[in-house]
C-alpha cells in the first residue's frame, strides 16, 4: 500500500513538473498575433534560431481606466530578440509617443516585431507588479 501511494505522488510530482514546462514553453507564427507573459520566451514555429523575450517594462504612465486624464499617457516594454545566435534589445511603446524617439515596432535583422497591446490596463486602486503584465506582439518577415 506505501509503495502504491509513493508510486501515485511520483506520477503526480512529474505530471506537474511536465506541466509547468510546457507553460513556459511557447511558440508562434509569422504573421500572427501571439502573447508574452513578463520574462516569457517564444520561439518561431520550426525555427529554433528564432526567438522573442519580454525582459522589461520601463515605463507605464498609461491613464487609470476608472479616471479622466489630460494626458493618455504611454507604456515602453524592451523585448530580446534572437536570431542565428545574436540578440538584440528593442523598445517597443504604445500610446503617446509625440516628441520622442519611440514607436510601436522595431527591425530585428529579417524580423519586424509589432506591439499591438499590454495588458493589464490600469486602475487608480491597483497596483502593478512585472509578472502581472502580458503583451501582444505580431512577427512578420522584414524583406
Amino acid at each position: 500500500m506505501k509503495n502504491s501511494i509513493f508510486f501515485c505522488l511520483a506520477i503526480c510530482l512529474i505530471g506537474v513538473v511536465s506541466c509547468s514546462k510546457k507553460d513556459n514553453a511557447s511558440s508562434f507564427n509569422l504573421d500572427e498575433s501571439f502573447t508574452l507573459g513578463y520574462n516569457a520566451t517564444a520561439q518561431l514555429d520550426n525555427k529554433p534560431d528564432v526567438k522573442i523575450q519580454f525582459v522589461q517594462v520601463t515605463e507605464d504612465s498609461r491613464c487609470p481606466t476608472d479616471v479622466q486624464c489630460v494626458w493618455a499617457g504611454r507604456i515602453v516594454v524592451n523585448v530580446t530578440f534572437f536570431q542565428n545566435g545574436t540578440e538584440q534589445t528593442g523598445a517597443l511603446a504604445l500610446g503617446d509617443i509625440t516628441g520622442t524617439s519611440y514607436s510601436d515596432e522595431f527591425i530585428f535583422g529579417d524580423y519586424t516585431v509589432k506591439l499591438l497591446n499590454a495588458q493589464p490596463a490600469p486602475k487608480s486602486d491597483q497596483s502593478l507588479s512585472l509578472t502581472d503584465y502580458k503583451i501582444e506582439v505580431l512577427v512578420k518577415k522584414s524583406k
